[in-house]
């Protein structure tokens, strides 16, 4: 018999995180036909049951917490009926350090991919129909509503500009 299709008395929904191939973080939904239906009357229960300390803290504004050293316990109230999670503190650290190193990261490559992209600008003068790729500077500044950029010599030769004399 395959373990997905047991069904747990009162019990409406199981989710389980994974970090690095380990379970981080159990949530269990119960459904309206629970014993304890409110947040204060289930955080008794499983306190009872699991002989948890009597030290919840409100979460949210929508339930209770506890805070252990390893693990956190949270109760909520989820379809109209209790919830509870435990989630390892420590892979919630980790989630969030890896978080904000990616978008640092992200960060980091989109400034990279800007000054590339600046880089790769090639120069149009409107007047004289002329453009000068990365290397070679105009003769005289080009001032702004005579400028154009383009991203390749082949889009600036395509909207009739011609490489400036001074660049070949």
């Amino acid at each position: 018999m395959s373990c997905w299709n047991l069904k747990f008395e009162n019990v409406r929904s199981v989710s389980l995180d994974f970090l690095d191939d380990r379970l981080t973080s159990l949530w269990v939904g119960f459904d309206e036909t629970y014993k304890a239906q409110t947040v204060d009357e289930f955080v008794k229960a499983i306190s009872q049951a699991l002989r948890l300390p009597d030290s919840w803290s409100p979460w949210k504004g929508r339930g209770e917490h506890l805070r252990c050293a390893d693990f956190e316990a949270i109760v909520t109230t989820v379809a109209g009926s209790p919830s509870l999670r435990l989630l390892d503190v420590a892979a919630e650290d980790t989630i969030a350090e890896r978080r904000v190193a990616k978008e640092e990261k992200d960060s980091k490559a989109e400034e990279i991919a800007a000054e590339s992209s600046k880089e790769s600008e090639i120069i149009g003068d409107k007047r004289d129909k002329t453009y000068y790729p990365v290397g070679c500077t105009p003769a005289r500044v080009i001032g702004a509503p005579d400028t154009i950029i383009f991203k390749t010599s082949a889009e600036a030769e395509k909207a009739g500009f011609k490489l400036a004399k001074v660049c070949h």
